[in-house]
């Protein structure tokens, strides 16, 4: 979550809910995200999720109980939190994030600009003439939420760099 830029801040289970037919219930996030909207989350095994997370009458009374406090709730299998592809990529950008940015950030945001605000990173990199400086300036203006990737996917040659509301 810390790599989402629709996520500006999370807890780990702050709140319990009183359910509206007895009982408790204590979702495992609480998310806020961007503009203000604020989120639970309960995280539960990828098998249980598949199947039968939690019955739906419980997931409403959830839900109901959610709405109280002005927010939504959704299941959220744990792969999202394991998956090796979206933690190497979320590690390439902090790496990024961390690293000095060159000047070639402005001319990356002019590029994707003139190109319809959506190029494959290699070519922009290429674009940039920056050569392996050039593919941290990228990333590193993914990490600031001025660039967006797809984290699911690996952050390759290929993968679509894309304008974002902080850069256009």
């Amino acid at each position: 979550m810390d790599v989402d830029h629709s996520v500006r801040s999370f807890a780990v289970r702050t709140d319990t809910f009183e359910l509206p037919h007895g009982g408790r219930y204590t979702p495992d996030f609480r998310v806020r995200c961007a503009p203000g909207v604020l989120a639970y989350w309960g995280v539960k095994a990828g098998r249980m999720c598949a199947s039968d997370p939690m019955s739906s009458d419980l997931v409403t009374e959830i839900r109901t109980a959610a709405r109280s406090y002005g927010a939504s709730f959704m299941v959220v299998p744990d792969s999202y939190f394991r998956d090796p592809v979206r933690l190497a990529n979320a590690e390439l950008l902090r790496h990024a994030a961390r690293r000095k940015l060159p000047v070639g950030r402005e001319r990356a945001l002019a590029m994707l600009r003139d190109q319809g605000g959506a190029m494959l990173l290699v070519d922009l990199v290429r674009a940039l003439g920056m050569g392996h400086a050039g593919r941290f300036a990228v990333l590193g203006l993914a990490a600031l939420g001025l660039l967006q990737v797809d984290l699911s996917e690996p952050l390759g040659p290929v993968a679509t760099v894309r304008m974002s509301g902080g850069g256009a």
